[in-house]
């Protein structure tokens, strides 16, 4: 098996929607001012607090679940601490983890319409709680993410294998999409791949704090988790941030064919 290196409501009288970070003015403002302050307030008349889901420990934030009670559906929202946006506030290169870049690429390829990357798990804004922590709102995929399903896939041999290379097809596709829209992921992983909602071998990227946007040619610095690296961010100072995507597909997809990783680092 793996070892993991990384992991009643009632709905109320009808509410408005609130205001969406794509296309919204203020909260383009925000992401490129970098100022919580200008995040569009998140609306708790709308969104009903049911349960937590799991501390994002490495982030120092935590994924929450709550109603939308003007939708009906419930929906995922990472709150990232407002003294991690501060940390965040100016640009920096070294700085690889940036929930700032995550807010941006999750709303940009994530929003509902013909806009959407498909593979890419559906977002419905960027927001700022009254406590100034940061909301980041997705649609929430209860079927759990590829080093869940990696683990009760059965044993090694054709039909795991036919079933991984079914689930790797949908991971490329995601991948090929977004590098299409200026976008690496960055930290492509079992644990940053979720099954999509009634398409059993479907998935749907999220976790974007990672990604690298601009010249993806000549992307610097070691991103996402050892199994995965790329042998290039260890030995090149800029790297092909494609490339390096594509060889932790690469990673995945023997993960899941045969359970268990190819090596536990790149580094030379």
């Amino acid at each position: 098996e793996f070892e993991e290196t990384e992991k009643s409501l009632v709905v109320q009288p009808a509410v408005t929607a609130s205001t969406a970070w794509v296309g919204d003015t203020p909260a383009y403002e925000a992401v490129s001012a970098r100022k919580a302050s200008l995040l569009p307030l998140f609306d708790e008349q709308r969104y009903q607090f049911w349960r937590l889901l799991n501390p994002a420990v490495r982030s120092g934030g935590q994924i929450e679940l709550y109603l939308d009670r003007l939708t009906g559906a419930t929906v995922a929202a990472k709150r990232v601490p407002s003294h991690r946006l501060q940390a965040f506030s100016s640009t920096n290169p070294e700085d690889l983890e940036d929930p700032w870049q995550e807010m941006a690429v999750a709303t940009d390829l994530g929003r509902p319409g013909p806009g959407r990357v498909p593979g890419v798990c559906a977002c419905h804004g960027a927001f700022r709680s009254a406590s100034g922590d940061a909301m980041l709102v997705s649609d929430y995929l209860p079927d759990g993410d590829l080093f869940n399903v990696a683990s009760e896939l059965g044993e090694p041999g054709p039909q795991r294998e036919q079933q991984a290379w079914l689930l790797t097809r949908s991971l490329l596709e995601a991948i090929m999409a977004i590098h299409s829209r200026g976008v690496a992921h960055g930290d492509v992983s079992l644990e940053n791949i979720l099954m999509q909602r009634g398409c059993c071998m479907s998935i749907a990227l999220v976790d974007f704090g990672s990604a690298v946007t601009g010249d993806l040619t000549r992307a610097v610095g070691v991103r996402g988790k050892p199994s995965y690296h790329a042998p290039e961010m260890h030995t090149e100072h800029f790297y092909d941030a494609r490339c390096s995507d594509l060889f932790a597909c690469g990673v995945t997809a023997y993960a899941l064919a045969t359970v268990s990783y190819p090596w536990t680092s790149t580094r030379p």
